[in-house]
């Protein structure tokens, strides 16, 4: 996740990014976070925002994404 995201990890201390990669952990399919997950998780760790705070991006983010998803579902295929 550090080399997909450089520029979230820019700076930190050391252990400060062992903290985030471990708190991330590693996906049983692969796939990376997306960045704005990565980067509220930095600034979580880096004491930059509340817990709250960090909750409420990422309930936004999850309700948005659905919100997304199905809107896309009941809209006509253009095949």
């Amino acid at each position: 996740v550090t080399e997909a995201y450089p520029e979230v990890f820019a700076g930190l201390e050391p252990d400060v990014r062992s903290r985030v990669v471990l708190a991330l952990g590693t996906s049983p399919d692969g796939s990376l976070p997306v960045v704005d997950d990565v980067t509220d998780l930095v600034e979580r760790v880096c004491g930059r925002i509340s817990f709250e705070e960090y909750l409420r991006r990422g309930r936004r983010r999850r309700r948005l994404s659905a919100g997304a998803t199905s809107r896309s579902r009941l809209e006509p295929s253009s095949a």
